[in-house]
């Protein structure tokens, strides 16, 4: 998956772009993240209190992720959690 990250002052906005047909799959997966129930191998979750997932044309998608007051991401981390859950969607 490829990605470009964007600090907000609300937390992180990644614009990533997965192969059109394999979009669908990794949205289920982005969605399991942000209910708590994917197994990324992160302790990133304990600083988000929020996650919006929009698909655009092409594979594009932007994810943000809203931070607690604080808080800030790792970014390696969070390329972690994108390479897991790039490989494990659809499976």
């Amino acid at each position: 998956m490829q990605h470009l990250f964007e600090q907000t002052p609300q937390g992180l906005h990644i614009e990533a772009t997965v192969a059109p047909d394999r979009q669908q799959a990794v949205i289920v997966e982005l969605g399991k993240c942000a209910d708590g129930s994917c197994h990324c191998p992160s302790p990133q979750y304990d600083k988000v209190t929020g996650v919006a997932v929009c698909a655009r044309a092409g594979g594009k998608l932007a994810i943000d992720l809203r931070v607690k007051a604080g808080e800030q991401l790792d970014l390696g981390a969070i390329e972690q959690c994108l390479a897991h859950t790039a490989l494990h969607a659809g499976a």
